[in-house]
């Protein structure tokens, strides 16, 4: 069932870190041809984005967009599309101190291989929230609480809902 032929032409963009826009965007088409008559080719839209834009030097918005084909676990759904959007802002506080919040949702379509079944759907929603302490140019630390949510129309043991906080730190290897 994953055996499969499979081209990805997708052209990216790269812009400094120091740029009004900064990061990457990536976008393009994939043919996936998989051995296994049973199992639906597919040939569509793949990208890979993540892009920031800083405003007054003290507020960062960004951006993401990702969408391509990865294997199931599921042996009667072998693949799934997977397309997730979401964005971020971070604002410095007061002198070391910052914040963000941010929110994603991602969507699977499952591909199956039985012709008179439909694969499926899962739906991932999250929101996130952060308070930093920025040790230095590239050591940050922060408590953060994230939320997600996931409902599916295959199975309700696939869906579930919660939520996270804890402690986290960062390190930015120097440009």
């Amino acid at each position: 069932l994953r055996t499969h032929r499979s081209l990805r032409l997708a052209p990216r963009l790269a812009f400094n870190t120091r740029a009004l826009i900064a990061g990457r965007l990536e976008v393009g088409v994939r043919q996936f041809k998989t051995d296994d008559a049973s199992v639906p080719d597919y040939t569509g839209v793949v990208a890979s984005t993540a892009l920031t834009y800083t405003l007054l030097k003290t507020t960062r918005f960004g951006i993401t967009w990702d969408r391509d084909i990865s294997y199931s676990y599921q042996p009667e759904s072998p693949y799934y599309v997977q397309n997730s959007v979401g964005g971020n802002i971070r604002r410095q506080i007061h002198g070391r101190f910052d914040g963000s919040v941010g929110a994603s949702r991602s969507v699977s379509v499952y591909r199956s291989a039985d012709p008179g079944r439909p694969g499926g759907r899962d739906v991932n929603v999250s929101y996130s929230a952060d308070l930093g302490y920025r040790m230095n140019r590239n050591l940050r630390a922060a408590f953060a609480v994230s939320t997600s949510r996931r409902t599916s129309d295959t199975s309700a043991f696939r869906a579930y809902r919660g939520t996270r906080a804890g402690l986290s730190v960062s390190y930015r290897l120097p440009d």
